[in-house]
């Protein structure tokens, strides 16, 4: 099958400037409850992007597996990042302690030894076999078992957070399920591409669709940060005493942001939920 050098590196390029725009911003947001987990996964993701992007303007087989090689810090952390970000996202921060990150990254760590080391073992990469496609080189791979693990684990970590993205969604305002909707896909639109590329569902071997998802995936990411104010609000769990108080409750983030009101509250001041939630303070009372 003859392929076009430049139709990949373009969209791969537009990727990465998304991912990199994404990470901006989070970097911005250090000091907000869960960016700096976020900040990991986006971070692993670029990287990951980037040293695809040289993966395939690189015609020397050797260079290519440098570049695989390299690619795996992004693709071992991107798993256990989307877990982290996830629990501060559901109000589980309690879980993403030192000790807990350490025993989370126990698994990726020797995975990436073992694919740095892979020629002395084989565990993650049995053989390459490299053909031309037109102008771009890629490669047939036949995977060792250590690399079956690396995948069921990480796809392990997705279910987990997208299960506390998908509780928390449920019992949160209507304004906090749009931001974790965004969320969610943004998180399984990568993981429907390595799909497609480790079990070669698509008829392009050697082709992984994984980093050019990971662009589509900051576009829903990006609407996530820039229109529901992912990051600078995070859904708080109501319970059921909260909501049935007479008192009127309004809940504010550490931006002065209305992230969560009572219905007594909105009785009070006369507003549907939708009128204030991700609005500053000031703006409700000026």
């Amino acid at each position: 099958m003859a392929l076009s050098i430049i139709s990949f590196i373009v969209p791969m390029i537009v990727a990465i400037v998304i991912s990199l725009l994404v990470l901006m911003y989070a970097i911005r947001h250090r000091d907000t409850v869960g960016s700096r987990a976020f900040v990991v996964l986006m971070s692993a993701e670029t990287l990951w992007q980037i040293a695809y992007l040289f993966w395939l303007l690189s015609v020397n087989p050797s260079v290519k597996v440098i570049f695989d090689k390299i690619s795996y810090i992004g693709v071992v952390l991107v798993a256990p990042g989307w877990l982290w970000f996830a629990l501060f996202y559901a109000g589980e921060k309690q879980w993403v302690t030192p000790r807990w990150i350490c025993i989370t990254l126990i698994l990726p760590v020797c995975m990436l030894l073992l694919a740095w080391t892979n020629e002395c073992h084989w565990l993650i990469w049995r053989e390459y076999d490299f053909y031309n496609a037109g102008n771009v080189v890629l490669q047939y791979v036949h995977y060792g078992p250590a690399f079956w693990v690396i995948i069921a684990y990480s796809y392990l970590l997705l279910l987990i957070g997208s299960y506390l993205i998908i509780k928390t969604a449920l019992r949160t305002t209507r304004y906090y399920r749009y931001q974790s909707l965004f969320l969610l896909i943004g998180a399984l639109l990568p993981w429907v591409g390595n799909l497609l590329y480790v079990f070669k569902v698509i008829d392009i071997p050697g082709l992984d669709f994984t980093p050019f998802m990971l662009g589509a995936s900051g576009v829903c990411v990006g609407i996530g940060l820039f229109f529901f104010h992912l990051l600078s609000i995070v859904p708080i769990a109501r319970k059921t005493l909260i909501d049935k108080t007479e008192d009127g409750l309004l809940i504010l983030d550490g931006n002065s942001r209305v992230v969560d009101l009572n219905p007594a509250c909105r009785k009070i001041l006369g507003i549907r939920e939708s009128q204030v939630i991700g609005e500053q303070i000031t703006k409700i009372w000026k």
